[in-house]
């Protein structure tokens, strides 16, 4: 049964619901929440209902139910992607104003079975299609922004559809990529749909090329995998201005390419899986690209397992967010490299862990102005941070690990430099940490790391304690 909402006007349909009965899921409903105690109060959600009058000698009226929605009465979809169908009549009191509002979250819902009242089949069908058309704009525009679709609506599925059909339903989907691509226009805002071919997972093996601007690819989640073995191209290419892409698990078979190129501005990459590819994880670069005032947009990415680097950023990138949940693991190089004429790359709580090279990698003083937010950091072999960058921001940093450790025997401890026990072997790789006494004379006092030797376990602070530190004080590192 769906939550009746008095005070705002709402149906709120359930999760995890795929049909509903217009007669017995709404309006059914809806009369036994009315007689509740204290919902009376609210506007009617239905006006009543027309049913079982006789047109001819064997042709009765159908259930007709009229939503009230002139006075504010809509039906809102749970938060969640979804394919709906109604069965039953459902008619707006008000044909001008609209039935259904958009999740609150950015969700893409389909709503099928819906008709108007009419007497001309043609008008029907063409009725039925811009309603369903209009449906699926509520999860488009939901809380998009820039890569919302306000252009048409395309399907493709590589195991059931053919490409001699429109692609119009998912009933006529097309089989390949390509020519759903074909479909759509440049700057459109058309979208185009991913159906899975079945139960388990969907693989398709053909590298894809989003060249077309303002054209999005929304896939259905982990199940649609996107595997290429090609070693001439990458497996996902967004080439033209304003692409996106969603809601895939992504791998390169095929060594030298990486899984994922970005290779134009205000692009769209969100909720992608990239796993075990053969090159680089995802690799940015924006050579000969001049679009002003861009910004890409990376959200909700989970890259482990590249031979190569995790993320490799490089060749006139400029300025994008990195956000949602970024988790960087286990790759062959660094979980981010950047170099050569980078600017403005802003990492929002990005996770790495047991890469083998750095955390963060910035070659060269031609990468400017990058912004990394409350890292967390996990075991990265080479280290958390090489900075050789530009005006380079670190802040909040934390760290999957707050090693408790001592000072070690040394005849060089002075109140600014000392030796230690601790084990990490890359050199800074404790910089910029709090160090915090917690036993011996200097109990509680707290500086900041500015120099870490791997090799001599050396620690050097910003500004001396108030002595040198006894053999055998105890400290720990503290979150900055």
């Amino acid at each position: 049964m769906p939550t009746f909402d008095g005070t705002n006007q709402l149906i709120i349909l359930d999760a995890g619901v795929t049909t509903v009965d217009v007669e017995q899921d709404l309006y059914s409903a809806w009369k036994a929440w009315f007689k509740t105690p204290g919902n009376a109060k609210f506007p009617l959600a239905f006006r009543g209902s027309v049913a079982g009058d006789p047109l001819s000698l064997v042709l009765d009226i159908g259930g007709y139910f009229f939503l009230q929605n002139q006075l504010g009465w809509r039906i809102r979809p749970a938060e969640e992607n979804a394919t709906i169908t109604f069965t039953g009549n459902l008619i707006a009191q008000n044909q001008a104003l609209p039935i259904f509002v958009p999740t609150l979250g950015a969700f893409t819902v389909f709503v099928n079975g819906l008709q108007p009242i009419t007497q001309n089949i043609d008008a029907v069908v063409a009725e039925q299609l811009r309603l369903s058309t209009g449906l699926k704009y509520l999860g488009e525009t939901g809380n998009r922004q820039s890569h919302a679709a306000f252009g048409d609506f395309f399907f493709w599925d590589p195991v059931n559809g053919s490409n001699v059909k429109d692609g119009k339903t998912p009933a006529k989907a097309v089989k390949d990529f390509v020519d759903a691509l074909a479909l759509t226009v440049a700057d459109n805002h058309d979208v185009i749909f991913a159906i899975p071919g079945g139960s388990g997972t969907t693989t398709y093996v053909t590298p894809i090329n989003l060249n077309k601007p303002h054209t999005f690819l929304r896939g259905p989640g982990p199940n649609f995998l996107l595997q290429s073995p090609s070693i001439t191209v990458p497996n996902v290419l967004l080439s033209a201005e304003g692409a996106s892409i969603e809601g895939f698990a992504i791998n390169q078979t095929g060594a030298g390419q990486p899984a994922v190129k970005a290779a134009h501005r205000n692009l769209l990459l969100k909720d992608l899986s990239i796993r075990d590819s053969a090159g680089d994880g995802m690799e940015v670069d924006e050579t000969g690209v001049t679009v002003a005032n861009s910004t890409n947009i990376y959200e909700d990415l989970d890259i482990v397992g590249s031979a190569g680097h995790a993320i490799h950023i490089r060749n006139k990138a400029r300025h994008a967010f990195y956000q949602g949940k970024i988790h960087l693991m286990a790759s062959g190089g660094d979980a981010v490299r950047m170099g050569g004429d980078v600017i403005s790359q802003h990492f929002v709580e990005p996770i790495t862990h047991k890469n083998t090279g750095y955390a963060f990698n910035l070659l060269d003083s031609a990468v400017v102005d990058t912004l990394i937010k409350m890292p967390t950091y996990g075991n990265d072999t080479a280290g958390r941070l090489k900075d050789l960058g530009t005006r380079t921001m670190e802040r909040g940093r934390l760290l999957s690990h707050l090693p408790e450790s001592a000072v070690a025997i040394d005849g060089g401890n002075t109140a600014s430099t000392f030796k230690t026990d601790l084990t990490e072997t890359a050199t800074d790789y404790w910089k910029d940490v709090l160090i915090k006494f917690t036993s011996g004379a200097l109990k509680d006092q707290v500086k900041k790391i500015s120099l870490y030797n791997g090799t001599t376990k050396f620690i050097t602070v910003s500004e001396p304690f108030t002595a040198a530190p006894l053999s055998g004080s105890e400290f720990k590192l503290v979150n900055e």
